[in-house]
């Protein structure tokens, strides 16, 4: 068994973060106001091409990709909307963030947006904000504490993407041989 949680252990770290920055279904709370954002509400500022970018904590600072540089690609599907950069920069955000990550400290996602069309509706008294279509979005992120429940983060060795069709035995044993090789 201890065996077993080593090899996991390596096939969750490396340097291809991906996640959902946010779940269809969710609400969160902003204030007295409880909101969620309706699924497909992404689609249009996805389709305008207008550059996002990655970062840690909503921090422009703390950049971690972008989609003009093709380092971050963004999208949305039924489940929500996740993104994935292929290789987190070598610079000290990005080493944060790797290290926060493998010791399990970072974990969540998060997105900035400008507010495009709403529809308002009341349950038990409180104020509920449905996000139909976002006029853009500006930021997916890693954070520490999300606004709304359901969004991860995760770290994927390059090698093993490319070894994703293999079955699950043969992984664990090149998982195997890569660790007695460290």
């Amino acid at each position: 068994m201890n065996s077993f949680t080593t090899e996991l252990r390596a096939e969750i770290t490396g340097d291809k973060l991906q996640g959902f920055a946010h779940v269809f279904g969710t609400v969160a709370k902003v204030g007295q106001t409880l909101e969620r954002m309706q699924e497909g509400c992404f689609t249009r500022s996805l389709a305008s091409g207008q550059e996002i970018i990655a970062t840690h904590q909503h921090n422009r600072a703390l950049l971690l990709g972008t989609t003009a540089s093709g380092s971050l690609r963004v999208s949305q599907d039924s489940q929500g909307l996740s993104f994935e950069i292929d290789k987190l920069p070598n610079t000290t955000a990005g080493r944060d963030v790797r290290e926060l990550m493998e010791r399990g400290d970072l974990r969540s996602c998060s997105f900035a947006f400008l507010e495009g069309q709403v529809a308002n509706t009341r349950a038990n008294g409180t104020l509920l904000r449905t996000h139909t279509d976002i006029s853009r979005l500006v930021d997916v992120s890693v954070v520490a504490q999300p606004a709304y429940p359901g969004t991860e983060a995760y770290l994927r060795a390059e090698e093993l993407l490319e070894e994703e069709e293999l079955d699950l035995k043969t992984q664990l044993i090149l998982i195997r041989q890569k660790i007695r090789s460290i």
